[in-house]
């Protein structure tokens, strides 16, 4: 298992709730040249409620998508807009 770190901030002056499903994929950046990039699904769903003005990171656990590609090594991520079934 892998972990991805994702901060949230709430704006707002009103609590929000998010939820983040099982199998949310983060991509991951390149690591240089020749390297591919690998991606990570979240392995189950994490759900918070942001109360105003609020920042927090959230920690979930991941699982490489990639296995034939390099495992992540404190790479930065960001999200896409898929999610594996």
């Amino acid at each position: 298992m892998f972990a991805i770190d994702v901060t949230l901030r709430n704006d707002t002056d009103n609590s929000v709730e998010v939820m983040i499903p099982k199998g949310s994929i983060f991509e991951g950046t390149s690591t240089g040249p020749g390297w591919p990039q690998q991606y990570l699904a979240t392995v189950r769903e994490y759900r918070i409620t942001l109360g105003p003005r609020m920042r927090v990171t959230l920690h979930m656990e991941g699982k490489c998508i990639n296995s034939s590609f390099r495992a992540p090594r404190n790479w930065p991520m960001r999200p896409t807009v898929f999610v594996s079934p």
